[in-house]
Formats: C-alpha cells, sequence, structure tokens
C-alpha cells in the first residue's frame, strides 16, 4: 500500500508576494549603497588627486632647489607672458629626465578625456609665472601672495572656465580680488560632486578667500 505524505511535512515553497517583498528589500538596499559606493569612490579619486599633487609640488620645489627656478611649461628659451597655461607633458618632461625628480606624469582622474594637454588623457595642469606678472590678468595680486606656480584640476564636478559667470581660470581664482571668484574652488561640503577647481601652490591647497 502507497504511503500518504503528510502535507505537514511537505517541503513548502516561495509564495509571489514573498518574492516580490525579496525584490523589494534588494532594491531599497541597492539605492542606499550605490550612491553610497559611488560618493566613496569619488572622495578616494579626490585623495589621490591631493596625494598626487603633494607629490608633483615636492619635485617642483626639488627642481627649483637645483635649477633656481620652476620647471618651464614651454620650450626653453620661449617666451611665456604672465601665467602661462603650457602644455603640461613639457613640464613634467623637464621634472622626469634626465633627472627623476618624479617617476611619471601623475593622471588627473578627473580628466574626463580632455584631448588637449596630454594625448589620451589630460595630467594635472601646469601653469608657470614668467615673465611680466604685472600684464596679465590675475598676476600682480597672486606674486604678491606668494604664489610662484599652480597645478588645478577640473574637480569631480568637471569644472570648466565657462561654468562661472564671468568665466575664470584657475589663475584668476588665485589672483583675484573679488572673493566670490576667490570661492570657485572644490568644496566637497557644498556636495561631493560639485563645480569648482582643485588648486593647488607652492603655498599648498588653495582653500579660497578664507584660506589663502
Amino acid at each position: 500500500m502507497a504511503r500518504l505524505s503528510n502535507p505537514a511535512n511537505a517541503r513548502r515553497g516561495f509564495t509571489l508576494v514573498e518574492l516580490i517583498l525579496v525584490v523589494l528589500i534588494i532594491a531599497v538596499l541597492s539605492l542606499i549603497a550605490v550612491p553610497n559606493f559611488l560618493e566613496a569612490q569619488v572622495r578616494a579619486k579626490v585623495a589621490r588627486l591631493h596625494a598626487d599633487m603633494r607629490t608633483v609640488a615636492a619635485a617642483i620645489e626639488s627642481y627649483a632647489t637645483d635649477h633656481g627656478r620652476e620647471p618651464v611649461g614651454a620650450q626653453e628659451g620661449q617666451f611665456v607672458l604672465g601665467w602661462g597655461e603650457q602644455e603640461s607633458d613639457l613640464a613634467y618632461s623637464a621634472m622626469t629626465t634626465p633627472v627623476a625628480y618624479i617617476t611619471q606624469a601623475p593622471h588627473d582622474p578627473f580628466c574626463y578625456g580632455e584631448p588637449h594637454r596630454a594625448p589620451v588623457y589630460r595630467t594635472t595642469q601646469y601653469v608657470n609665472e614668467l615673465g611680466d606678472a604685472s600684464t596679465c590678468l590675475g598676476c600682480p595680486k597672486s606674486v604678491e601672495r606668494g604664489h610662484l606656480w599652480a597645478l588645478s584640476s577640473r574637480g569631480p564636478g568637471g569644472t570648466r572656465e565657462s561654468d562661472f559667470h564671468p568665466p575664470v581660470t584657475p589663475v584668476e581664482v588665485i589672483g583675484s580680488l573679488n572673493p566670490l571668484i576667490q570661492s570657485h574652488v572644490y568644496d566637497p561640503t557644498n556636495g561631493t560632486i560639485s563645480k569648482g577647481w582643485v588648486i593647488r601652490t607652492n603655498r599648498g591647497v588653495y582653500l579660497g578667500p578664507l584660506g589663502n
């Protein structure tokens, strides 16, 4: 005689309602976890950028000690009026060969595939003060404040000069007398992914009107 199975001991599967609840819970957890993960990634990139800028700053100062001036972002002998935004690779080449003050130009994590200033990727932008500082926009005050060179990045918000009205360059930020213009720097308290230049000069990280 065949044995009848006991319904109480039968293996019970998930109901449709239970499956829907599980999916909803996973979706809610994803909505919480993914933004936090992405924000942590951005914060890590900002930290890496600052670390790379410190490394480059040390290389610039070491180069200046040996050569009597900062590396030039232009061909030797080429005249540059005031703050010259030159090709980054020329300045970095001077710091990597023949003496390796740094092993290679760092990769800017916020270059967003920009084709200029370096092929394929953009290194941190190097600007160097040469020539007559009194003749260029933003130079006199920045030099008075002791800013002899600057490294800058577009930052997490992919900052462009045209994002501000009027357009503002990193050099103008550190050289302007206008606190509003001086404040166009990246500040994570405005949002992890927010507009603003990430700037480092020979005086350290530029913090805006309340900083240096």
